[in-house]
């Protein structure tokens, strides 16, 4: 992994095993709990390399992100039955490629507008160890070859 001065990401890899949030982690990718849960199973999914764009990721890391991010839905569908699920990869404010899987819920407000509509309010449902401890056992039951 190399890592980058100055980013959230890169700093929050090197301590996975003392980040609270940390759910999951291969070779190429982490998961994280989201900093809310305004929409509940909220997760991100980071690279462990420093990179911007998906085509810079390097043989096998974006099938890996693929199948990690598909493997992460699974497991939020499963813990908490969403109604639909969003997913987002921007890279404008922290330039380290990531995803935001979002579930979305039949009862959100605003629920047809994109999830961030909601962000002034995302501070009502801080996110708790609690959350991610739940979402660890999930990935344990989930051995799964395809996420290595």
């Amino acid at each position: 992994m190399k890592a980058h001065i100055d980013c959230i990401f890169c700093d929050r890899l090197k301590l996975l095993n003392k980040d609270p949030f940390f759910i999951f982690e291969n070779e190429h990718i982490a998961v994280f709990l989201g900093d809310h849960q305004f929409y509940r199973g909220y997760c991100i999914v980071v690279t462990k390399s420093h990179v911007r764009e998906l085509f810079e990721l390097k043989g096998n890391e974006s099938q890996t992100l693929m199948n990690c991010l598909k493997k992460v839905v699974e497991i939020i569908v499963e813990w908490y039955s969403p109604w639909k699920l969003n997913y987002s990869s921007f890279g404008n404010v922290i330039e380290h490629l990531h995803w935001h899987v979002i579930p979305r819920y039949d009862g959100d407000v605003n629920k047809l507008l994109n999830p961030w509509a909601n962000a002034e309010r995302f501070s009502e449902s801080p996110s708790m160890p609690v959350h991610a401890n739940a979402l660890q056992e999930a990935f344990k039951r989930f051995n799964d070859p395809i996420i290595d």
